[in-house]
């Protein structure tokens, strides 16, 4: 016959805290087990107020009443401010066309921000026109992140976004999904504008080194994330370190900064196309102007090195839709190379002379990059240089060295990343500095947030065809006749 299996002690120990009242039915303590039972729940009770008291006591406190009003009441003030008239014209060299009027047709989709850039989310919000989640986070004195959800999330489409360029971002980032996740969202879309190590995506051959970038990725999966949307990735290939069960959006605002080129620089603004409207054998025509045009501008898109050619290629094929086929629009490579002693040699394929170059890049870090491809092309024989970068982190004085480079024009940066001690300012109007100019890439995401919302294709964004061709007819509406 089998026997009840027992627990503790032999059945009928003297000492034991676990006795049966008999084989068939289930185990009871004794009266000595449930005081041991009681004072060890009195004394867990006791350890565990004692271990949270920091947060329920004092900090949780602080958070919900203090700073978390104060901020919400400067997230109301900044909305309330800006009139849809100053939206729609501080996204006028994007595709945008203002917020979208009716929230209700943006059902079940909630909008989160983190603590590093919350003034992107706020504009992608404005741009969907819904407020943003109602969220907490904070950090305490020994620089742990406290992150709290305080509406109800159970099945909703969600969006969080932070830009991962400190490890404190990164943390934040992972913390956010697993609540998320633990909150029983229905889809967790973590938009990431500037993706952290994104250039350790590689090992050097025969070093002892980690693959950065895949290792965050596989963190993310980890944490629950199910859709990825990032702005100008360091490489491409880095949307293959996620499983196929992670889709990754990669967007790339080429198309708003080939406008912002065409509608500053004097000699680009007369060249460029206008919309047909009338033609039914092409989709735009040139201006027939050629009276009043003056010489046509000779433009040279540059690679500062072998890793940006795909990129430049990309923003040269934007800026040559604007300008036409009757501006030249050429590449240029700059090759860089050590000799046998380790001094750094850079050789420029193409011809610069009498040419207007810009300079195409993914990163502006510590400007030396920049500068030292300014002064080469200068050196070549080019007319004016300028530069675009899709991320600005400006580290190590870098934008000092960009303010005081002589031969830049200017250079064109987004927001992927906050500016200024964590301030980003949308400056398309008014620059930050004389030499670097911001744009805002809150239209390009908040549009493929509302593609993916609505299960659309996120294609057309990533492309930016659609970009193009607004661009194209607000240019012809802003041209002097």
């Amino acid at each position: 016959m089998s026997s009840s299996p027992t627990c503790g002690p032999v059945e009928g120990s003297k000492n034991g805290h676990w006795q049966g009242r008999n084989r068939n039915h289930a185990w009871w303590p004794s009266k000595q087990g449930l005081w041991v039972l009681g004072a060890l729940a009195i004394a867990g009770l006791h350890l565990g107020a004692k271990g949270t008291t920091r947060m329920d006591e004092g900090d949780e406190r602080e958070v919900e009443e203090g700073w978390y009003a104060s901020e919400v009441a400067e997230r109301l003030a900044r909305r309330t401010s800006r009139t849809f008239e100053e939206l729609k014209a501080k996204w006028r060299w994007s595709a945008a066309e203002g917020p979208r009027q009716d929230p209700a047709t943006i059902s079940n989709l909630v909008v989160f921000s983190g603590s590093s850039h919350p003034l992107l989310a706020e504009e992608i919000c404005d741009y969907l026109n819904i407020p943003v989640g109602n969220s907490v986070v904070k950090r305490f004195a020994d620089g742990e992140v406290f992150i709290r959800i305080l509406q109800e999330i159970r099945g909703r489409d969600c969006f969080v976004i932070i830009p991962t360029n400190s490890n404190d971002n990164v943390i934040e980032l992972l913390l956010s999904i697993s609540t998320m996740r633990r909150a029983s969202a229905k889809r967790i879309t973590a938009v990431i504008p500037y993706f952290g190590y994104a250039r350790q995506d590689q090992r050097t051959p025969f070093r002892r080194e980690p693959i950065a970038a895949a290792d965050i990725a596989r963190m993310l999966e980890e944490v629950g994330v199910d859709r990825v949307v990032s702005v100008d990735l360091h490489s491409g290939q880095i949307q293959g370190f996620f499983s196929p069960r992670v889709p990754v959006d990669h967007l790339t605002p080429a198309a708003a900064a080939a406008a912002y080129f065409v509608e500053n620089v004097p000699d680009f603004k007369r060249h460029a196309l206008h919309p047909a409207g009338v033609s039914s054998s092409s989709r735009y025509t040139v201006l027939n102007r050629a009276t009043s045009l003056g010489p046509c501008p000779m433009v040279t898109v540059v690679a500062p090195h072998e890793g940006q050619v795909r990129r430049a290629r990309i923003f040269r094929e934007r800026l040559s839709k604007l300008l036409g086929p009757q501006v030249s629009v050429d590449m240029a490579m700059v090759s860089k190379f050590r000799d046998a002693d380790g001094r750094i040699f850079r050789q420029l394929i193409g011809d610069v002379t009498g040419r207007t170059c810009i300079i195409v890049d993914d990163l502006l870090d510590t400007g030396k990059t920049l500068a030292t491809t300014v002064d080469l092309l200068k050196g070549e024989g080019a007319d004016r240089v300028y530069g675009f970068a899709t991320h600005a982190r400006f580290s190590r004085d870098g934008q000092k060295r960009v303010q005081e480079c002589e031969n830049l024009q200017f250079v064109v940066v987004t927001n992927t990343m906050p500016l200024e001690g964590g301030k980003s300012r949308a400056i398309e109007i008014h620059p930050l500095h004389d030499k670097i100019h911001q744009l805002s890439v809150a239209p390009l995401i908040a549009e493929a947030i509302l593609n993916i919302h609505d299960c659309g294709s996120v294609s057309s964004v990533v492309a930016g065809d659609q970009e193009m061709q607004s661009v194209l007819e607000k240019s012809a509406s802003n041209r002097e006749p």
